[in-house]
């Protein structure tokens, strides 16, 4: 606090500056370093200290349920209406994430350039600041792909939808070069030669593009002057350039 100031004006400013106390002693001459914290986007920091980072790690892209399901309905220009079967989906998703989770399906995670795994929240549906779509957002992409009505309702299908995903999983593994191909690898080179797997991961990557497409679309719609959705723009080329390869 400024000491030269009296104490009544002093207080009418108070709104106007910090005061830092420090839990420990410090000796004179020492030096003292703040921290803005480590869980901050650079959305947050530009609104709460004025800079920016050129890299931060804590800036994500999220979507809800509904947002997923109009794309995936109505391609990247977007619609109105989420899809018919997406409550379908909402209860698969919290059905076969834990599932998939406890079979070790997600382990592998760290291989994946394209793919992380994102800690529980209020938003699990992610692009992280490396263009990563999150493994919520992954397997709500290609639950729609293991569907399949032959096999009776929602809750017989778990185990065989489950099977599905990871089976999915390991194939884009080995497309990303996660695992290298040879002629000993028996399930993994009969998963790459498979026209199926081919066929579900370019869809999956189409949806994952046109996510990313749609929200840039929505940048530029006149009235968008949200923060966050401004510093946006920043990492949703990072997103395509990765799923641009399938």
């Amino acid at each position: 606090m400024n000491r030269h100031v009296p104490l009544d004006k002093e207080c009418k400013e108070f709104d106007s500056y910090y005061e830092m106390v420090s839990n420990s002693n410090i000796m004179p001459g020492s030096e003292i370093f703040n921290t803005y914290g480590e869980t901050l986007s650079n959305s947050q920091l530009l609104a709460q200290y004025g800079f920016t980072l050129d890299v931060n790690e804590n800036d994500r892209i999220c979507w809800t349920s509904e947002e997923v399901s109009i794309t995936f309905s109505t391609g990247p220009t977007g619609g109105a209406h989420p899809h018919p079967y997406l409550p379908a989906w909402e209860y698969y998703l919290e059905a076969v994430v834990p599932r998939a989770d406890q079979s070790g399906m997600y382990a592998r995670l760290s291989e994946s350039g394209l793919i992380y795994c994102q800690e529980d929240d209020d938003n699990t549906l992610c692009l992280d600041s490396d263009g990563r779509i999150s493994h919520q957002l992954w397997t709500f992409l290609a639950l729609p792909l293991c569907l399949r009505a032959d096999r009776g309702n929602i809750d017989n299908q778990l185990g065989d939808v489950t099977a599905d995903l990871k089976k999915l999983l390991e194939f884009q593994l080995i497309v990303e070069g996660a695992d290298k191909m040879n002629e000993d690898q028996g399930d993994n080179h009969y998963l790459y030669n498979s026209p199926k797997m081919k066929t579900m991961l370019t869809t999956l990557a189409r949806s994952a593009i046109n996510l990313c497409v749609s929200r840039k679309c929505q940048l530029g719609k006149k009235g968008s002057d949200d923060l966050n959705e401004i510093l946006d723009v920043g990492i949703l080329p990072s997103c395509g350039a990765g799923y641009f390869t399938y």
